[in-house]
């Protein structure tokens, strides 16, 4: 058996989309037998024990520059405690600079300890600008320090302009899956409740949907907080609801009763979707943008829900106006989608597909 290094930003209880994948990992490779340390940024350096009894090293972060942590202990402790705690396999989410840094720094010294680099890659840096463009030219020249490579699905290996270069053999491609604590519901038509969950930035697309949605009889429900929440909080109205800090419990409310969940996202930085997942999960529908990367490959137009031009406010309307007179439609939709996640997205089907990495 292995002793694997997840080389991650951050770390549950931290949540998020990424943070969730790193954790379905650690239960997964566990599970499978092997031992798990995970290197993260925090506030405070410490160490501790995980929910699966797994190494938790947090390193504090001293500076963050464009949403890069970086910490001069991570840097200083990285080979000592590789020594120590005898590890064999790197996985390293990216994007992430330090990491990358530190594994590039260190590349010789870990192909003499025949230890396994493998980038688990989550998407091209997209809302930088020009910062952006720069550093994803420069991983793109750097990424030979990588033996394999775990992405999501294929499309986001077409989609991508970093991985255009690797060569086929290289890919692992892994849906990610959700938790399993979603209470699934057979739903069988449209009952105009609408969610939408997520971190509130640009890309996200939470002012998009608002404004399509709120001219219709629909009800928006919009889940989560972050930057942007006070400019889109004052553009609620009588069917635009928020819940910014809502409780587990709460969102599971929300969600057993709305039938759809709608995506806004606005560009490649959406590169899978774990709310999806979640959604299939529970028995909702998913309408979602075109979007070229694996947001597509989980909402299959007119097979697992409903694909619309992004950005294109009467489109989306005019996809939920046919799911809402068409309740076959409906029906046929969400049975596709939960029939995909029972094949595909569920825990067992990941821990198999990790368990050949």
């Amino acid at each position: 058996m292995d002793h694997y290094l997840q080389l991650a930003k951050y770390y549950p209880p931290v949540k998020g989309g990424i943070e969730l994948v790193e954790k379905m990992m650690t239960k997964a490779l566990v599970e499978l037998g092997h031992q798990v340390t995970v290197f993260c940024f925090s506030k405070n350096t410490m160490r501790r024990t995980g929910e699966f009894h797994e190494n938790v090293f947090e390193y504090k972060e001293n500076v963050n520059i464009a949403s890069a942590p970086f910490s001069l202990s991570l840097f200083l402790n990285f080979k000592s405690i590789l020594i120590k705690q005898k590890i064999t396999k790197i996985l390293v989410h990216l994007p992430n600079p330090e990491a990358h840094e530190i594994i590039k720094m260190h590349s010789t010294f870990l192909k003499e300890k025949e230890i396994e680099v493998i980038a688990v890659y989550h998407s091209d840096i997209v809302n930088k600008k020009i910062f952006g463009d720069i550093y994803n030219w420069y991983f793109k020249k750097t990424s030979s320090i990588y033996s394999k490579w775990l992405v999501s699905s294929q499309k986001l290996i077409n989609s991508s302009s970093v991985l255009s270069h690797i060569k086929s053999e290289k890919f692992f491609i892994i849906p990610f899956c959700s938790e399993g604590l979603m209470k699934y519901s057979a739903r069988t038509h449209f009952n105009n409740k609408i969610v939408s969950i997520g971190r509130m930035v640009p890309y996200k697309g939470f002012e998009f949907v608002i404004e399509s949605i709120k001219q219709t009889s629909f009800e928006l429900h919009l889940i989560g907080g972050g930057p942007l929440f006070k400019k889109l909080f004052v553009k609620r109205s009588k069917n635009i609801h928020f819940h910014q800090n809502a409780t587990e419990v709460e969102k599971s409310h929300i969600l057993d009763h709305a039938t759809v969940m709608v995506i806004g996202s606005m560009n490649n930085a959406e590169a899978y979707g774990m709310t999806i997942v979640e959604a299939f999960e529970s028995g909702l529908l998913v309408v979602a943008p075109d979007l070229p990367t694996g947001v597509t490959f989980l909402v299959q137009d007119q097979v697992t829900g409903l694909v619309y031009k992004r950005g294109d406010e009467r489109d989306l309307i005019e996809k939920l106006n046919l799911i809402d007179k068409d309740p076959n439609l409906y029906k046929m939709l969400t049975k596709n989608a939960r029939e995909f996640y029972e094949k595909e997205l569920n825990f067992e089907a990941f821990k198999l597909k990790m368990g050949r990495l």
